[in-house]
């Protein structure tokens, strides 16, 4: 059985940085990616490092498509309106 790919929206946020962390540090899944807002100054930051965690070569990005694209599994922390638009996204996604 493969590993579950787990994105994380809002990544730069305490919640958001806590549960990367903790998608690291848990057996069987994968941090696929995480995204922030296009004006955030962590997009292009390392994930991995942006969570306390160890340098994963995986920069945050401001492309919610690509993350929902590229993972099983999406935790959203963002405000309620960029909620909806991510849950359109992850009706979209297969």
């Amino acid at each position: 059985m493969s590993d579950l790919r787990i994105g994380v929206t809002g990544c730069r946020g305490r919640m958001g940085r806590m549960i990367a962390q903790a998608i690291l540090e848990t057996p069987g899944c994968v941090l696929a990616g995480g995204t922030e807002a296009p004006d955030s100054d962590a997009v292009g930051a390392d994930l991995g490092a942006l969570s306390g965690a160890r340098t994963l070569g995986a920069p945050v990005t401001d492309d919610p498509v690509r993350l929902f694209a590229n993972s099983d599994a999406v935790i959203d922390f963002t405000a309620p309106a960029l909620t909806h638009k991510h849950a359109d996204l992850a009706a979209q996604s297969e």
